[in-house]
C-alpha cells in the first residue's frame, strides 16, 4: 500500500506503462474518456489523494534497482458519491500483466480494496468500466459489482439513441 506521494518515479512509470499496455486501445475507443493521453494519465496517477496497491511477484521480495517488480496494481481514492453524499472507495485502475491473469489475483486485489473500504468506513466501492472491456465487467459482476444509479444511460435525442461507452459499477461494503 502506498500513497502517490510515496511512489518512486519508476513505480509511477511502471504503473503508467501497464495501463498503456493493457488499456490504451480501449481508451482510444472511448469518447467519454477523451482518448488516451500519457500526460493526463500520469497526472491522475500522481494525484495527491491517489492510493495504490502494488502487486509484485514474490510476497515481500524487494525489487532490484533495475526493475520495480510491479506485476499489477490497483489505484483508488476515498471520495463521496453524488447526492446524497455517501463515502465511497473509488477504484480508478486495476491492471495485471498477462502472466498474472486467470489466477485469482484480480479478485483477491478487489477483496483487499473492499477490506480497506470497510476499515475506513465507506459505504460502497465504485469503478468505471468501459463497455468494450467485457472481460473486466464479468469479473466485477462475479465479485458483486452491479450498475450504479449514477451510471450513464442511453438517451434518445432527435430520434437517435446516444451510445454509452462506459458504465459506473458499485458494490456495497459491509462494515466491521
Amino acid at each position: 500500500f502506498k500513497r502517490s506521494a510515496d511512489m518512486r518515479p519508476d513505480e509511477t512509470t511502471a504503473c503508467l506503462d501497464l495501463v498503456r499496455e493493457t488499456s490504451k486501445d480501449d481508451y482510444e475507443q472511448s469518447k467519454s474518456m477523451g482518448g488516451w493521453s500519457d500526460h493526463r494519465k500520469r497526472r491522475e496517477l500522481r494525484d495527491k489523494d491517489m492510493r495504490f496497491l502494488l502487486l509484485r511477484r514474490g510476497a515481500l521480495r524487494q525489487p532490484s534497482n533495475k526493475s520495480t517488480g510491479i506485476e499489477g496494481f490497483l489505484s483508488f481514492m476515498i471520495d463521496h458519491d453524488s447526492s446524497p453524499r455517501v463515502p465511497v472507495l473509488y477504484i480508478y485502475e486495476i491492471h495485471l500483466k498477462e502472466a498474472m491473469r486467470g489466477q485469482g489475483v484480480g479478485g483477491h486485489t478487489l477483496k483487499v480494496a473492499e477490506g480497506i473500504g470497510a476499515k475506513v468506513g465507506v459505504k460502497k466501492l465504485m469503478l468505471t468500466c468501459l463497455m468494450c472491456n467485457g472481460k473486466a465487467r464479468k469479473v466485477y459482476e462475479k465479485f458483486g459489482f452491479a450498475l450504479d444509479a449514477t451510471s450513464p444511460e442511453e438517451k434518445a435525442m432527435r430520434g437517435r439513441k446516444s451510445k454509452i461507452d462506459h458504465v459506473i459499477m458499485s458494490k456495497n461494503v459491509e462494515g466491521d
